[in-house]
């Protein structure tokens, strides 16, 4: 990965119960020198007990005096490295510093992903909300703001994917087949459009044709950009948003970022945004433009293909 000094893939062995040592893989590391303290071996992770959030196949914890850990069955390694690439490419965005990933097997189909990232202190901005008086909700929106517009303005190719030119992770595009082309990446934003509305047919063209038929036919009018992607967070809730005692923010969750239509921030902001308070209206701020049009419609696509999914 470009402006980081990885090892090559290095295999070290896990202290284990089983008759042969387990053993991990270090996918990327920055330089030893550059190490704030020596880097925890998986086991060390694991026991860790000042876990922060624990969720299914996902655990973050602190571990040591100045690492958090994200890892789990369900990390994925680009986490990290969508980190990594908006340190390097967007320096203005406040990101955790990513000092390592590795991996391990755990059985034949199941790998645990491991993120080290310096721990930037805080609390998250969904904690504080009620809180903030005034002045202090609109320091940290016009951060939030800045943050967006910097990661908004790095270059790109034209392609619609991953940093990487990879496919995207969105959830919107979720299948488990390997083999599908849904996810991208996509030369332009026909493509990018036509693979959101080829992907609803697939998941519920069959259990509700007429309403499929009609997302064909009125999509591609609704789900307009400029025609551009942009490096898009993708999950700008505000959990992700860490606020440190002075004031200063710094941005998590990262997995689902890439290059979308200039729509696509604030359409996955607003499909989890609970109505439960004020913060709707600062989402319009934070983009500087609102799309109600596509975030409605994006809603519910999200909505009927995740019904279809636990449906199953």
């Amino acid at each position: 990965m470009p402006g980081i000094n990885s090892v090559s893939p290095a295999v070290h062995a896990v202290q284990s119960s089983s008759p042969a040592p387990a053993t991990y893989e270090v996918l990327w590391t920055v330089q030893k020198d550059t190490l704030p303290e020596a880097l925890p071996t998986p086991d060390e992770i694991e026991a860790a007990t000042n876990i922060i959030k624990q969720g299914r196949g996902r655990c973050v914890s602190r571990v040591g005096r100045r690492y958090v850990v994200k890892f789990g069955s369900q990390v994925d390694r680009i986490e990290g490295e969508n980190m990594h690439w908006v340190r390097e490419n967007a320096r203005e965005v406040p990101v955790p510093k990513v000092f390592a990933i590795y991996q391990r097997e755990v059985t034949p189909h199941t790998k645990i992903t491991y993120i080290i990232m310096e721990d930037v202190g805080g609390q998250p901005l969904d904690a504080l909300w009620d809180s903030l008086d005034l002045e202090q909700r609109k320091d940290v929106v016009i951060q939030i703001r800045q943050a967006v517009t910097h990661l908004r303005a790095t270059n790109n190719m034209g392609d619609f994917g991953a940093y990487d030119a990879s496919e995207l992770r969105d959830d919107i595009f979720w299948t488990d087949d390997p083999d599908t082309q849904y996810r991208g990446r996509f030369t332009n934003e026909t493509a990018f459009t036509q693979a959101v509305i080829d992907k609803y047919m697939a998941s519920c063209g069959n259990s509700d044709p007429h309403r499929a038929q009609y997302y064909r036919r009125v999509l591609p009018t609704v789900l307009q950009g400029t025609g551009r992607p942009f490096f898009t967070h993708n999950d700008l809730r505000r959990e992700n948003i860490m606020v440190r005692d002075n004031g200063d923010i710094a941005i998590k969750g990262w997995a689902t970022a890439g290059w979308f239509p200039t729509y696509w921030e604030y359409a996955s902001a607003m499909h989890v945004c609970d109505f439960t308070d004020d913060w709707h209206e600062y989402l319009g701020k934070i983009l500087n433009q609102e799309y109600p049009n596509q975030s409605k419609w994006i809603s519910k696509l999200r909505t009927d293909l995740q019904s279809q999914r636990f449906a199953k």
